[in-house]
């Protein structure tokens, strides 16, 4: 359904009404609508129409400088920026000095800070002094002693005090906070964790997410553990953050706006509420980590298969039923973690990577391990752990980098022969299976280190133990093997590390 300021402009091109009418109905509706989005589409027309008129900056002025609505304050200094550049700093400069409003303070002062004007940097370096003479100046204290302010260009004073009044009402409202400053003194990590456990309100807390973005050199920011439900609609644009903390919260939906941070590489969402993802996650190019553990995802979007710099995916303890993704396309990604799913079958045309590293499918349904698992040929780590597995694939003998191999319960009731070739394996857990006994050609494993047999039905181990040249640990709990085993007091005797 089209806005009213949209069928204004339409009917403008239209050569129904003509620029002046145009331009009075704008008006009209901007000052007397009660819809928020009715007079923010009224702003923007009113731009692309390109009016400049006296009155309509009388109006202007009078909205910045009065009206209720923080989105409309903000987005009318805007709109004066570009209409009435020469004019718009006095106003401006009025409304830094009288606004309440962190969110409509910190735009105020970007937009003001973008003049080169002298005038502009009086009035900054003004505010400069009034901080110098406070008693607490938060991340400015040193900074203001140190250099001449006269130094800085106006986009560096304006940064800078949007640094100071941000900390300054984050520590208002939240108390202690931990926050990181580099040698100019602007914010460069930011810690919100755990503030609601102070008995910090949840919305406070939401409605500040866009200012914070805001601050130019901000990396790192923590927000976990908030019970954070939604997050603004409308994200700032962020070209600085590159770690993003929302763990342990109860977010249920990312808007598309994620994208606005546009350098994200580390994004952490674990433990939400989150039922789908956006569908375009997969433009956040620069995106090295993601983690996505102990939400409700069934399903990834497609777009996923573009995050060509991934190194690390997360989706332990979802509701996948398949195998979420192809793993061909993401040429960065070292380590997939699906444990804890309802994976029932692996998909074979998408088992094919060169860069992965670890994969973790265990606590799933998995039943039979495809030829195709070979196509991992870089793996260096599988977890097969707590499924439905009575036997591996002779393929598998070809994964010659593999170093750890958990296959605890499964169903195993012998040794998989391909394990015999997988020379470099340095941890092999066989626990909580089904398995009567140790094949002789288990001393092959000379890089063995850890033997795990816990649980399985062992009445015997081989003599062929004693020659693993590597080993230190062995597990045999809940086992029948007697204290009195001659293989056993040999392998004490060689000092390893034996549990029974």
């Amino acid at each position: 359904m089209k806005l009213i300021a949209e069928k204004i402009y339409e009917k403008l091109k239209n050569s129904e009404i003509d620029r002046n009418s145009a331009i009075n109905l704008l008006i009209h509706v901007l000052e007397n609508s009660e819809k928020v989005e009715q007079r923010l589409e009224c702003l923007k027309i009113l731009e692309l129409i390109d009016e400049s008129n006296e009155e309509l900056f009388n109006i202007l002025e009078n909205i910045l400088i009065s009206d209720s609505n923080a989105k409309i304050k903000i987005n009318a200094a805007r709109t004066m920026k570009k209409l009435f550049k020469s004019k718009v700093n006095g106003p401006l400069m009025w409304a830094i000095s009288n606004e309440k409003s962190i969110n409509c303070l910190i735009s105020f002062i970007s937009i003001l800070s973008d003049s080169d004007d002298y005038d502009v940097k009086e009035f900054l370096m003004k505010k400069f002094v009034e901080i110098r003479n406070k008693k607490y100046k938060y991340n400015l204290k040193d900074l203001v002693n140190e250099q001449t302010i006269s130094e800085f260009s106006n986009q560096e004073l304006g940064e800078l005090l949007i640094n100071y009044y941000l900390i300054s009402t984050l520590k208002l409202h939240f108390g202690y906070i931990t926050f990181k400053i580099d040698e100019q003194g602007t914010i460069t990590e930011l810690d919100l964790s755990n503030l609601d456990i102070k008995g910090v309100g949840v919305d406070r807390i939401s409605t500040t997410i866009n200012s914070i973005l805001s601050l130019s050199f901000l990396k790192k920011l923590n927000l976990s553990n908030n019970q954070l439900k939604i997050l603004p609609e409308n994200m700032e644009k962020s070209s600085s953050l590159e770690h993003l903390d929302l763990s342990f919260n109860q977010i249920t939906r990312i808007p598309q706006s994620i994208l606005n941070i546009s350098h994200l590489k580390i994004l952490n969402l674990k433990s939400n509420n989150l039922k789908y993802l956006p569908k375009t996650l997969g433009n956040l190019k620069y995106l090295i980590s993601l983690v996505l553990r102990d939400n409700y995802l069934r399903k990834l979007p497609n777009s996923i298969i573009n995050l060509k710099k991934l190194r690390h995916l997360d989706l332990h303890h979802n509701k996948f039923n398949s195998f979420p993704i192809e793993l061909k396309p993401l040429e960065s990604l070292e380590e997939l973690d699906l444990g804890y799913n309802r994976i029932n079958f692996l998909p074979e045309k998408y088992l094919e990577s060169i860069s992965l590293k670890k994969l973790n499918l265990g606590r799933n349904q998995i039943k039979e391990i495809p030829n195709e698992l070979v196509n991992l040929k870089n793996l260096e780590d599988l977890q097969l752990y707590d499924n439905q597995i009575s036997n591996l694939p002779d393929s598998l003998s070809a994964l010659k980098h593999l170093k750890i191999l958990n296959l605890r319960g499964n169903l195993l009731e012998c040794v998989p022969e391909c394990i015999q070739d997988l020379n470099n394996i340095a941890e092999l857990n066989l626990s909580w299976n089904k398995i009567r006994k140790i094949p002789d050609w288990i001393n092959s494993l000379k890089n063995l280190e850890t033997l795990n047999l816990w649980g399985n039905k062992l009445n015997d181990i081989p003599k062929s133990l004693e020659n693993i040249p590597n080993l230190k640990n062995l597990f045999l709990n809940f086992n029948k093997i007697s204290q009195s085993n001659k293989t056993l007091n040999n392998l004490k005797r060689k000092s390893i590390n034996i549990t029974l």
